[in-house]
């Protein structure tokens, strides 16, 4: 393999010669983590990810989690949530939410001596919230009821 940069070749915009550029894509920003957040990706396990929410929902403290996907993340991270809620189908319920997150691109030329430029792009997200349910307390008295 070259270790050569590869860039894409110059372009006419508007009658104008548009030198060829390379996109380097910038890390999401991301608000401040807790332990309960799970920021899915496509390149780890998703059994993985199903273990760390069952650890944490199995914890005695539990009572929320947070699964969050990012482009093509998001389906991934709805069959996360799926897997949960199927091994936990009395105990937790969810909220689901999506949004569009801005993220940068840095621009880089051909011409050393240009600036980088930086272009703004939007991709879709997902956040699924997990709570634990509250058992009511007859359903607690039946449970004691039919041991």
């Amino acid at each position: 393999m070259s270790t050569q940069k590869r860039f894409t070749a110059p372009t006419k915009v508007s009658g104008l010669l548009v030198p060829s550029s390379r996109r380097h894509k910038r890390a999401p920003q991301r608000a401040p983590t807790l332990e309960t957040d799970i920021y899915v990706s496509r390149k780890t396990a998703f059994a993985a990810y199903c273990k760390r929410a069952q650890k944490i929902i199995d914890r005695s403290d539990f009572t929320f989690l947070v699964i969050r996907g990012l482009g093509t993340a998001i389906t991934r991270a709805i069959e996360v949530a799926l897997f949960v809620k199927q091994k936990n189908p009395t105990s937790v319920s969810w909220t689901v939410t999506t949004s569009t997150v801005k993220l940068v691109d840095d621009m880089e030329t051909e011409d050393l001596d240009d600036d980088v430029k930086t272009e703004t792009r939007e991709n879709s997200a997902i956040h699924i919230r997990i709570v634990k349910m509250e058992v009511a307390p007859e359903e607690k008295a039946d449970a004691l009821g039919a041991s």
